[in-house]
């Protein structure tokens, strides 16, 4: 994150068209969301931005970004992106593969060999006694669709609790306790064994915090740096990155919860862990951003891999990333659960591409949307969409955690859609 952008508050019409120039949306569906989520207090507050093929038709952010101090949430507030870090790190890996530094399909094992020989579950209700050698390899395509055979610590089970004891608490390990870096972690991970045989599940898990390990291995250089030099710089990502910077630490919002139908401050902006560099780079859930930056990563991915003159992915790299990569099989009904609860969306017709989820089926999955988009969210209620049919991308950003108690991404795409005049399938 480098610098200070200040960008003005722009009206819930976006931009006044020029004199012959074509008339912009007047985007009321998204502007009614955003003032709905802030009067009806489910968020302190929230900013949305809607752009096509690279063209920012709406922005506004209303309300606080801290209730005590009442301070306004302004247009260049900075956010925890939590598990929107996940497709940022997808995207540093399939530009490695492109680079042919890197074999999706090959054992991670030659780059981290710590986890080259692995225990898995002999059946997925066994007791961490009862385990056998792994026998097919932890891969980064399996990495990336959370097809590894690794877990969370929250998920439940014997291993979530290994998880714990081992200090890998998912959001926070690389900040307080647990690990002291990436390749401690790699360390502590192959000490619990797979809930899995890798392949054959589909289970949310701590994988994508091994990505910046392998970014490091195979570059040379730190993960933060990877992606500093071939994702933020290129697209003007200026204040994206794994921690906020003293001169930009008044822009960082507070969390809330709810309780009993409040808000209550769940992690104030001041003393914020957020506001120190982390022991280590996560790939999961390290980064905070900004609305118009994670918006130009999003206008990138909807862009077949460019925004504007920057081209940060090849169009092939950018059609794997936003197909669905598990089988049926594989994949059961976790997606649609885990959806349903933690990124706000419905789940039906979705599969999983790498790093987020892919549109398969349209106008079955509860929101409009055309095969091939692609999404995902964080965990303090932060979701967005790109769609490479339509060039279009739309995020919402807030801080309410933990995410799930609002429908927002199928709000979202529901009200963009509806602005636009798009039909709901196509």
């Amino acid at each position: 994150m480098r610098g200070i952008v200040r960008r003005s508050v722009l009206a819930a019409a976006a931009f006044a068209p020029a004199a012959g120039a074509r008339a912009q949306p007047r985007f009321q569906d998204v502007d009614s969301l955003l003032e709905r989520l802030v009067a009806e207090g489910w968020v302190a507050g929230a900013a949305i931005r809607v752009a096509r093929r690279g063209e920012v038709l709406y922005r506004r952010a209303l309300g606080l970004a801290d209730i005590d101090r009442g301070a306004p949430l302004t247009d260049d507030a900075i956010y925890r992106a939590y598990s929107m870090t996940k497709p940022v790190a997808a995207v540093a890996m399939l530009q490695l593969a492109e680079d042919g530094r890197l074999d999706l399909d090959a054992p991670i094992a030659k780059l981290v060999p710590e986890l080259a020989h692995l225990d898995v579950l002999r059946e997925p209700a066994a007791g961490l006694a009862d385990v056998r050698p792994a026998t097919q390899p932890v891969t980064v395509r399996r990495l990336l669709t959370h097809t590894a055979g690794f877990t969370n610590n929250w998920s439940g089970g014997p291993v979530a609790a290994r998880y714990a004891d081992l200090g890998l608490v998912g959001g926070t390990w690389f900040r307080a306790g647990g690990p002291g870096g990436l390749s401690d972690f790699a360390a502590r991970l192959a000490q619990a064994p797979l809930v899995s045989e890798p392949g054959r599940r589909w289970v949310y898990s701590l994988a994508f915090d091994l990505c910046g390990l392998v970014v490091e291995r195979a570059t040379g250089r730190s993960f933060g740096e990877h992606l500093q030099r071939r994702v933020f710089e290129p697209l003007g990502m200026t204040d994206t990155g794994f921690h906020v910077p003293p001169e930009s630490a008044a822009r960082l919002a507070s969390v809330y919860g709810r309780k009993d139908g409040r808000l209550t401050l769940h992690e104030a902006a001041e003393g914020s862990p957020f506001l120190s560099p982390p022991r280590a780079e996560s790939g999961a859930s390290g980064l905070v951003t900004t609305l118009e930056d994670y918006g130009r990563f999003a206008d990138m991915i909807a862009g077949g891999g460019r925004r504007g003159d920057a081209v940060v992915l090849q169009a092939e790299s950018v059609r794997q990333m936003t197909t669905a990569q598990v089988p049926a099989a594989v994949l059961g009904d976790a997606l649609v659960r885990f959806s349903a609860v933690g990124s706000g969306a419905s789940g039906a017709g979705l599969g999983f591409g790498l790093g987020g989820s892919v549109v398969t089926a349209p106008g079955s999955a509860g929101a409009p949307g055309r095969k091939g988009d692609y999404s995902w969210g964080g965990a303090a209620s932060t979701t967005f969409f790109a769609s490479p049919d339509l060039g279009l991308s739309a995020v919402l950003m807030t801080q309410l955690f933990p995410s799930g108690q609002i429908p927002l991404h199928d709000r979202l795409k529901a009200a963009v859609f509806a602005d636009l005049g798009l039909p709901a399938a196509a």
